[in-house]
């Protein structure tokens, strides 16, 4: 099934850097951190707050790389995988990242969602490089088929061409999945700031569910990019 914005978002996050990172610091696969890098916990502070989403949202909960920085890693081929496997697996777009935060909203009748991820990459070469492999697979993939539990759906990637948001390259991929009565459809919107890869989304996960026309993802990137900035 297509990717669900917050369960599928924090279980990437997990995934996108070395085990053993958690909220309280922890060992295994990390180092300390260095001045010209910024931890999961510094990131989490740059956060978009709930007000910044439409009322009556719901956080879900937030998760971070904690106080360390994760080693290098080749990471995840985004030119090589399935069409399928990119539409239902969600550690594609962020591995390599060296820290991270995340964090999800939910409407009251649990029928959207919105994500914020902030991802930090050791270098602005190496956020350009997943951004330039992100934007690639919208046109490499237009068309897939996922199945699960013997339900076979149908899923399309598309989006407008991409455009600066704050002066920044930026590209949104638009998902949808039809299936026997469900109709789900998700718009992510990533731009690379930096040594920041840094993503927003929203997500219709109910049938005939409405995606709120305000804020537009491009308010609340240019937002997030403000708080990160402050934070620098």
């Amino acid at each position: 099934m297509v990717r669900r914005t917050a369960e599928l978002l924090f279980a990437m996050a997990l995934l996108a850097v070395a085990a053993g990172c958690s909220s309280s610091g922890g060992a295994g696969g990390t180092s300390a951190a260095s001045p010209t890098q910024m931890t999961g916990v510094r990131l989490k502070a740059a956060l978009l707050p709930a007000s910044d989403f439409p009322p009556g949202y719901t956080v879900l909960g937030e998760q971070d790389s904690g106080a360390s920085l994760a080693g290098p890693r080749a990471g995840v081929n985004l030119n090589t995988m399935s069409c399928s496997y990119f539409v239902s697996h969600s550690t594609v777009a962020l591995v390599g990242a060296t820290a991270y935060a995340a964090e999800g909203l939910r409407s009251r009748d649990r029928s959207v969602e919105y994500t914020q991820v902030i991802l930090r990459f050791a270098s602005p070469a190496a956020a350009a490089a997943v951004y330039r492999d992100t934007l690639a697979v919208r046109h490499r993939c237009p068309r897939t088929t996922v199945t699960e539990g013997g339900v076979t759906g149908r899923v399309t990637i598309q989006g407008p061409p991409p455009a600066d948001v704050g002066g920044h390259s930026s590209v949104e991929i638009d998902e949808a999945l039809t299936m026997p009565g469900a109709s789900i459809v998700n718009r992510t919107l990533w731009s690379a700031d930096g040594q920041e890869l840094l993503e927003v989304s929203v997500g219709t996960i109910a049938q005939g569910a409405r995606a709120p026309q305000s804020p537009s993802l491009r308010t609340l990137m240019q937002d997030l990019m403000t708080t990160v900035q402050a934070i620098r």
